[in-house]
């Protein structure tokens, strides 16, 4: 429970810990329709210590959905190097904020290790059924598709 309850207060608080003062305030652009960015993805690899994720800037509809205006852009941190590189530039970070976000990540890597774990085990409630169809007897690969009845199946 306790590791819940850390792995929520970390993942809040990151992007409190990491916002630096002078940094421009996203959202306030003049207009009724101001630029918005959204995180698209995030990949984490354990294995080469980079984290990789795409933005992409855009705007609301009028149905205030987001339309994005062009293809995401990728961004990604080597965290053994402390280095972060976007469109072929690579800026240092300190140490410091490298072993930080290496915290968050690994447990967030535990996390899903427990959770792989709780599946394989069989643990939780199954959701939903599984739609099965039975055909008629006579069936024949090379037959036009006979009528079939719909049976539903639980997913024990």
């Amino acid at each position: 429970m306790f590791r819940k309850v850390s792995l929520c207060v970390l993942l809040f608080a990151v992007p409190l810990l990491a916002q630096q003062s002078g940094q421009p305030n996203e959202g306030k652009e003049q207009g009724s329709n101001p630029a918005r960015r959204r995180l698209e993805s995030l990949n984490w690899n354990p294995a080469t210590g980079k984290l990789t994720w795409a933005v992409s800037q855009g705007s609301r509809n009028a149905q205030g959905e987001y339309v994005p205006d062009h293809d995401p852009i990728v961004y990604e941190i080597d965290l053994p190097q402390a280095v972060m590189s976007h469109n072929g530039t690579e800026r240092r970070f300190s140490q410091e904020e490298a072993v930080n976000v290496l915290t968050v990540m690994e447990l967030i890597s535990k996390y899903a290790q427990d959770s792989t774990m709780w599946w394989e085990s069989g643990k939780g409630e199954r959701v939903g059924q599984r739609v099965q169809l039975t055909p008629e007897q006579g069936f024949s690969p090379l037959a036009p598709a006979p009528p079939f009845r719909l049976r539903l199946a639980s997913l024990e």
